[in-house]
This record gives structure tokens, sequence and C-alpha cells, in this order.
């Protein structure tokens, strides 16, 4: 998390450190879980957290464009350089889409339930199978806001240059997140949100909830972030490292500041 807002890579998503990441526990490959292969979710975590790792290197990449990007003259921007940034980024936008794919046999989607706190600005919650499970939904979501953010900056930066070699599908892809513009956030931020209520439940619950409560916060108006602030709160009373302080002043965000007062009227 902290290389996530000091502009810093992370040592973690350097090749040298990627393997020492992973479990090297001498659990059977034949120990079950429920209905499925033990050592087949512990990778799925692996192969999670080694992508976790490289998502602060993106949120630098966010800081230098946007800083570019509000320069009229694009002196110091580039093209080369937000190239290289563009694909990197949807190299991790499909990687984590594959991944995604992959959890769902062994970690399917959420059902809607009735909310079960009065202070809910959401009807109707999401329950998964256990909470750490919902954690990946979360964390998955999160970092998908981060990577869309990142392209949509390299698209500001270079409009007309939608050229990947690697892959034919990726320029309509990206199409699709420009036109949705504020639309994209909003709907992984209320998959992020509606999730609290049950992944947030118990001692640990402000920790699986942390990374994807902090990034939903970016993105959402100022109703909205209220609401999670009054989470923060009650987060801090179990997890000392969530405090309410550490957030931005509502609408005092860096990673989608082109909403501006979007959602508002809400």
């Amino acid at each position: 998390m902290n290389d996530l807002f000091s502009g810093q890579d992370c040592f973690l998503a350097h090749p040298q450190w990627q393997s020492v990441m992973r479990h090297h526990g001498d659990s059977p490959s034949d120990w079950t879980v429920g209905s499925t292969i033990y050592k087949d979710q512990v990778d799925l975590v692996d192969d999670y957290m080694q992508l976790l790792a490289r998502i602060p290197s993106a949120v630098k990449n966010l800081y230098m464009l946007r800083a570019a990007n509000q320069d009229a003259a694009k002196a110091a921007l580039d093209a080369a350089e937000v190239a290289r940034i563009r694909q990197s980024m949807r190299h991790i936008r499909d990687a984590f889409e594959a991944w995604y794919q992959r959890i769902l046999p062994f970690n399917p989607a959420p059902a809607e339930v009735p909310t079960q706190d009065p202070a809910s600005i959401y009807p109707t919650v999401l329950r998964y199978e256990s909470p750490w499970k919902g954690a990946l939904h979360m964390g998955y979501w999160a970092s998908m806001c981060i990577v869309y953010a990142t392209l949509m900056e390299c698209h500001q930066a270079l409009p007309h240059d939608d050229r990947d070699g690697d892959d034919d599908n990726n320029g309509s892809a990206d199409n699709d997140v420009y036109g949705a513009g504020a639309a994209a956030f909003e709907l992984l931020a209320d998959r992020i949100l509606r999730s609290v209520e049950t992944v947030g439940e118990g001692m640990m619950g402000p920790y699986r909830c942390g990374y994807s409560v902090r990034m939903a916060y970016e993105v959402v108006e100022e109703r909205t972030q209220a609401w999670i602030r009054m989470w923060i709160a009650r987060f801090e009373k179990r997890y000392a490292a969530t405090a309410v302080e550490s957030y931005p002043s509502p609408r005092e965000v860096v990673l989608a500041p082109w909403l501006g007062d979007w959602g508002k009227e809400k």
C-alpha cells in the first residue's frame, strides 16, 4: 500500500522476488478443500499477489502521465514512453482478466442479498462463499480501476495512436473504456462497495477490504465518499492501519479527477 501512494515501483515485481512470494509448503496436491484442489487455489492466490505487485508501477505511470497531460504544451511527454506504458498496461489488464476467469470455477460470483446494515446506501449487497474469496473479487475490481485510469491517461496523451502489435483486439477493448468514461468506474466501485458489508465482517475484515475500498473512494461522488468514511471509522476500531485521517477530503482525489461533479445530484 505504501508503494501505491509513494510513486515507487514495488520491489516484489522484480523477477528475483516473484518466486519468493509463492507458497512453498509441502501440502499434497490431492488435499481438497470442499470440492476444489487445495494446490490450485493456492496457485491462484500466488498469481494474484504477483499481479498485485505490478500495480504500484501503474500508479507511478498514472502520476507521470497526469502531470504531463495537465501541461498544455506537453513538453515533457515522450510519445515512445507513452506507447510503452500503454502496452505495459494492456499486458497487466489482460493478465488480470485471464486470472479472473481462472478463479471463477473455484470462487463463483457472489449472490445478492438484502443489506443488514441500517446505514447502508445499498438495498442489496454481495455475499460470497467466504469473505477471503470475496477479497479476491474486490482486489481484482480495484486493480482494474487503476489500469483503466492509466489507459485513459495514455489515450489523452496519444488519442490517435491506438496501435498495438501484440493484439489487434486491444484497441477496441480500450475504446470501450474510453467511451464508457465515468460509468466504467461506477460499475467497478459499485461491486466493491456492495461487498464491504460482508467481506468486512470480523476482526480481519478491514484488512481484507482496505486496498479495494481505498481505490473505490477515488472514483465515486461525494455522497458515497461520505458513506465510505463512515465505514473507515468503523474499521479503525478493529484495524489500526485504517484511519479516516489517511483519506483525502471528499473529491480531493488523484485516481480519476476528470470525474469532476459526476453523480453529485444522485
